[in-house]
């Protein structure tokens, strides 16, 4: 005669065990996606911040460094124009001193390698524009 011995697990654990089996399971891949959902989401709204603060970015400098290059082809056409003498020195601080008030720029003006300059700026906070002239009639 064979013993059989056999394990007998009551019919609620039965019952019950394959629907928590389910139940979690369901639960389980249901929050994974949601959490695959969520990384995605912040993913994609720090690329579109990234994205703004480049455009913000590009927008401020090119509007920042447009105002020198303008005050460039103004100086270049009245120089050409003779407009402009740059060994007048006194009247070139005047022009440059419009420019500085006009574009609301700290410094606008030129040098020459010999050490000669002209421009107008705003050295002082609160103090207006002051011209610059250093030349061998100013010492």
């Amino acid at each position: 005669m064979i013993n059989r011995s056999r394990v007998q697990l009551p019919l609620r654990y039965l019952l019950v065990f394959p629907f928590l089996l389910q139940t979690s399971t369901v639960v389980g891949v249901v929050g994974w996606l949601s959490f695959q959902s969520g990384q995605q989401a912040v993913n994609d709204l720090a690329n579109q911040l990234i994205k703004k603060s480049e455009r913000l970015v590009q927008q401020h400098l090119d509007s920042f460094l447009s105002v020198p290059h303008q005050i460039n082809k103004l100086s270049e056409s009245a120089i050409s124009a003779d407009i402009l003498d740059l060994q007048d020195y006194e009247t070139t601080a005047q022009f440059y001193w419009q420019q500085a008030t006009l574009h609301d720029i700290s410094w606008a003006g030129y040098a020459f390698p010999s050490g000669e300059l002209a421009g107008a700026g705003q050295w002082i906070e609160g103090q207006g524009i002051s011209t610059a002239e250093l030349s061998e009639q100013t010492d």
